[in-house]
């Protein structure tokens, strides 16, 4: 079991609001008492593990290949599947940016898992992760909470301060991205 973030980037490099995620990750993984996970994405995914690890990641998996160069749902879908397998996440969150809106919601379908998309706010309750979202122009605040096993996320960007980095630690692995 553990906490899988997935790491968005461009071609400027790693989207900021990844690691705002990922520090509240870092949180809820301690709650469940479970490991921190990154995926990094891409060609070249050699920066972005860097600074994820800076972050706080128990575990910076990349996941590098030609196919991943640009931004392709079904392509980055099944890298994220691989990495989710890897790891054994049971828990995977995603910078609610549209890509990662819509990696989030098609991750949710294939895998058959929970899904709350654009939350602004995670807790962990009685051992069960617990999301909170802002509905009815933003003047409620709901819990969102799972049946199933496996539970995906999309967090509004700004929802988390940006954590503090520090020395890099943690374990950086490459595993095999799987497309073609």
């Amino acid at each position: 079991m553990s906490v899988l973030v997935w790491i968005e980037q461009s071609k400027s490099g790693p989207a900021a609001t990844s690691f705002e995620v990922l520090g509240k990750a870092r949180e809820i993984a301690k709650a469940l008492g479970v490991p921190s996970v990154v995926a990094v994405l891409g060609v070249d995914t050699g920066a972005a593990a860097a600074e994820a690890s800076k972050y706080g990641a128990d575990v910076v998996m990349t996941l590098s290949s030609p196919v991943l160069a640009d931004f392709r749902l079904s392509a980055y879908v099944k890298a994220l599947r691989t990495a989710i397998d890897a790891a054994a996440a049971t828990v995977v969150l995603t910078a609610a940016t549209v890509r990662g809106r819509e990696v989030a919601a098609m991750l949710a379908g294939e895998l058959d898992a929970g899904y709350a998309p654009d939350v602004v706010d995670l807790r962990v309750d009685g051992g069960k992760l617990v999301a909170v979202r802002s509905i009815y122009s933003n003047n409620i605040l709901t819990d969102v909470t799972f049946t199933s096993p496996m539970q995906v996320v999309s967090v509004r960007p700004r929802s988390f301060p940006m954590p503090a980095a520090a020395a890099a630690g943690g374990e950086t692995r490459a595993v095999d991205p799987g497309v073609s």
